[in-house]
C-alpha cells in the first residue's frame, strides 16, 4: 500500500478542469514547512492524459533528470490532479525546473498521505472504484486540507464538474462512493498510523499541483541475499556486510557494518565473507548469519544491536570440530567429502548459514546450506543439529539421484541444500531446499523439473533427519528455492530461485539456460500452489513488513529491493 509523493507543475493552459480559467483562484501556501530534496531540486516533468481508467492515472508522466534518492525516480509513472480548478498542460508538453519537497513532519498532508495508504485496500472493498473516482476522492481531500478550493461532490451541478468527469454533459463518477470513501479518510487519519509520507513538487511558478505514485524500488550495490521486516514497518537490508534499513518514509541509512574474513574460496580464489541472513527481534537488534568460506571458514552468527555486535554461534569451529564416535564436523552420514572437490572446495566438512528465524531473543534456528542441516543456536554459544536431510530423490521412484561418479566408482548424490526456515502457523518449522547440482546440469541442460519440497518439522526436534516421523514433505514439485515467508493470509510463499536450476546462473559457462525465478503462494495443508510472479531475474528473498506489504529482492548481484502484489 503505497506512499505517494506530490508534485506542483507550474506551467500549463491544458486544464485538469479545462472550463475555468487559472485566474479565479488565489495563490496557496502549500510549500510552508517542506524539506527539499537537493537530489530532486531540478527534474523535467513531461506530462500526458491517462487513456485507461483502469491502469493509468489522471495523467501519465516522465520524470528525467533527478538524482539518486529515496523519494522520487526518474520514469514513467500515474499521476493525479491536486487543484480541480488550476490549468495544467498536459498533451506532451515538458515542465522543467521541476523541486520536490517532502512533507514527513507536515500534519497538514496527513489525510492525503492516509488515503494513499489505504488505497489498495479500498480498491478491495470497492471494485468498481476507478481513476475518476480517485481524481474526485483527492479532490476532497485537498479541499479539506485548503490547499484548493473544496469540492463538493454531492452538491456540484453537473455543469460545474471538469470535463473529463463529464460524459454527454452527466458526471460519468458515483458521487455516493466518492463521498462515502473521502468520509473513510477524513475519519481515520487522525489516529492512523501513517506508512510513507508524501513529496511535493514545484517548479517556478505557481499553476499546477499534481500527485504522483512514490519511488517503491531501491538499488543497493550488492550483493544481497535476505530482507528482514521491523516492528516499525520498515525493512533491513544486509548490503553485503554492511546492514542497512529503509525506513518508513523512504530513506536509507546504514546501521551496522558487520566484521568479515578473508580466505580461500572456491577453487582457491581468496574471498571475503558477507551477511547471509537477518531477522528482527525488536529493540533496534538482529541476528545475521555470515557466509562461509572454503572449510567453513568465517561461519557464525552474530547478534547485532545499536552500535555493536558479537558472535553467538561460531559455526566453523562446531562444524569442523570433534563429534562423538570420531565424526569430524556436521556433515550428514550419506556425504563422501571425496565428492566436493568436482565444485572447487577442499574434500572435509563444509557449511554455509543461509537464512535465518528467531525462536525468540534467545534462540535462532539457522539453515545450514552447505551442511545440508538446520541448526538451532542458543544465545549461550551452544549449537545443535536439529534435522540433517537426506539426498534428493526421483519424484517418482523414490531413488537418490546422482549427481556425479568418482573414479572409484561412487556415485555421489545430488545434495538437497536447505536455504531457509520459517515457523507455520502451527508452530512447526517449514525448511526449503535449493537442490544441488544434477547429472543434467553438468552437460548444459535443466534440472529436472519438480525436485524442490518444502519440509515440516515438528517443533523442539533435535537430531533428526529428514524424512523421518517428524520430518515430512509439507510441498513439494518445486525448482530451487531459495527463500520461503508465510504470509498474513497463512499461505506460505515460496521464491523459486531458477525454474532450471540454480547452476542456471550462478555457473552460467555450463550452458544451463535461464528461465527466470517465481514466487508462488502455497497452502502447506494440502500441498497445492499457485504462481504469484513469473520470469524475474535472480530473486533473492521476500518479506512482508508491518502492512502486509510483500518486498522482493531481485537481482541478488546487483539488487532492487520492490513491492509485489499478491491476493
Amino acid at each position: 500500500m503505497p506512499f505517494f509523493l506530490l508534485f506542483a507543475v507550474m506551467f500549463g493552459f491544458y486544464a485538469c478542469n479545462d472550463n475555468v480559467s487559472p485566474g479565479l483562484e488565489e495563490s496557496l501556501e502549500l510549500f510552508a514547512g517542506l524539506e527539499q530534496i537537493p537530489e530532486a531540486s531540478n527534474s523535467n516533468v513531461t506530462i500526458n492524459k491517462g487513456t485507461n481508467e483502469d491502469a493509468d492515472g489522471w495523467f501519465r508522466v516522465e520524470i528525467n533528470n533527478t538524482e539518486s534518492n529515496p523519494f522520487v525516480s526518474n520514469g514513467v509513472t500515474n499521476a493525479w490532479c491536486l487543484e480541480w480548478k488550476k490549468t495544467l498542460r498536459s498533451d506532451g508538453e515538458t515542465h522543467q525546473g521541476v523541486k520536490w519537497y517532502t512533507t514527513h513532519t507536515n500534519e497538514k498532508w496527513k489525510p492525503m498521505n492516509y488515503f494513499f495508504s489505504i488505497r489498495d485496500d479500498l480498491a478491495k472493498e470497492y471494485p468498481k472504484l476507478n481513476n475518476r473516482e480517485i481524481q474526485a476522492v483527492i479532490w476532497t481531500l485537498a479541499g479539506h486540507m485548503e490547499i484548493a478550493p473544496e469540492f463538493d461532490v454531492l452538491n456540484l451541478a453537473d455543469d460545474e464538474f471538469p470535463s473529463r468527469l463529464r460524459s454527454n454533459g452527466t458526471v460519468n463518477i458515483n458521487r455516493e462512493r466518492v463521498a462515502e470513501i473521502s468520509g473513510v479518510v477524513l475519519s481515520g487519519y487522525k489516529d492512523a498510523e501513517i506508512q510513507m509520507s508524501g513529496i511535493v513538487g514545484q517548479t517556478a511558478s505557481d499553476e499546477q499541483d499534481i500527485i504522483i505514485p512514490p519511488n517503491r524500488e531501491y538499488s543497493f550495490d550488492g550483493p544481497i541475499f535476505d530482507i528482514a521486516s521491523l516492528p516499525d514497518g520498515g525493512l533491513l537490508v544486509p548490503d553485503f556486510a554492511t546492514v542497512k534499513e529503509i525506513h518508513p518514509n523512504g530513506n536509507i541509512s546504514d546501521v551496522n557494518t558487520l566484521p568479515v574474513v578473508n580466505g580461500p574460496g572456491a577453487f582457491g580464489a581468496e574471498e571475503v565473507t558477507f551477511i547471509n541472513g537477518l531477522t528482527s527481534i525488536g529493540g533496534g537488534s538482529f541476528f545475521a548469519s555470515r557466509s562461509g568460506l572454503d572449510l567453513a571458514v568465517g561461519t557464525a552468527l552474530l547478534r547485532v544491536s545499536p552500535g555493536s555486535s558479537q558472535i553467538i554461534g561460531d559455526i566453523e569451529t562446531f562444524t569442523l570440530g570433534d563429534w562423538p564416535d570420531g565424526d569430524s564436523g556436521q556433515a550428514p552420514d550419506w556425504l563422501n567429502f571425496n565428492c566436493i572437490p568436482p565444485a572447487g572446495y577442499t574434500a572435509g566438512p563444509q557449511s554455509n548459514p543461509y537464512h535465518i528465524t528467531a525462536l525468540s531473543e534467545n534462540e535462532v534456528l539457522v539453515a545450514d546450506a552447505a551442511a545440508n542441516t538446520l541448526l538451532l543456536v542458543k544465545n549461550d554459544g551452544s549449537i545443535e543439529v536439529v534435522a540433517t536431510f537426506d539426498p534428493v530423490v526421483d519424484p517418482e521412484s523414490g531413488v537418490p539421484l546422482i549427481q556425479l561418479t568418482l573414479e572409484d566408482g561412487y556415485e555421489c548424490p545430488v545434495e538437497p541444500v536447505p536455504t531457509a526456515v520459517q515457523v507455520g502457523p502451527d508452530g512447526a518449522y517449514y525448511v526449503s531446499e535449493l537442490n544441488g547440482t544434477t547429472a543434467e546440469n553438468l552437460t548444459g541442460s535443466p534440472s529436472p523439473e519438480g525436485l524442490a519440497s518444502i519440509w515440516r518439522i515438528e517443533p523442539g526436534s533435535v537430531d533428526i533427519t529428514c524424512p523421518s516421523a517428524n520430518c515430512t514433505k509439507a510441498v513439494t514439485g518445486l525448482n530451487s528455492v531459495i527463500d520461503i515467508e508465510f504470509g498474513p493470509n497463512g499461505y506460505l510463499y515460496v521464491v523459486e530461485f531458477e525454474k532450471n536450476g540454480f547452476l542456471a546462473a550462478a555457473a552460467p559457462d555450463l550452458g544451463v539456460p535461464f528461465a527466470g525465478g517465481v514466487i508462488k503462494k502455497c497452502d502447506i495443508s494440502s500441498g497445492n500452489c499457485e504462481v504469484i510472479e513469473e520470469d524475474i531475474p535472480l530473486p533473492g528473498a521476500i518479506t512482508f513488513d508491518k502492512w502486509d506489504n510483500l518486498w522482493l529482492v531481485e537481482n541478488v548481484f546487483a539488487p532492487t529491493i520492490r513491492l509485489v502484489t499478491y491476493d
